[in-house]
């Protein structure tokens, strides 16, 4: 039964009990920062992105001159 198992208790940075340090974050990648350059790269890759995907989409249309 469930009320019969051991619980096992972890000691240490990291195990929920009160008073113990949290572990330190890894630090994050330069391009995961909020700033104007991955504004700029998600623009460039959204519209390289978008337009591969319309001229793939749209291929087989009739071309018009008007």
């Amino acid at each position: 039964m469930a009320i019969d198992t051991p619980v096992h208790q972890q000691t240490g940075p990291g195990s929920g009990e009160p008073g113990a340090a949290p572990p330190p974050k890894p630090p994050k990648p330069w391009w995961r920062h909020p700033a104007v350059h991955t504004g700029v790269l998600g623009a460039v890759v959204g519209y390289l992105v978008g337009h591969w995907l319309g001229n793939f989409l749209g291929s087989g249309y009739q071309q018009l001159p008007l």
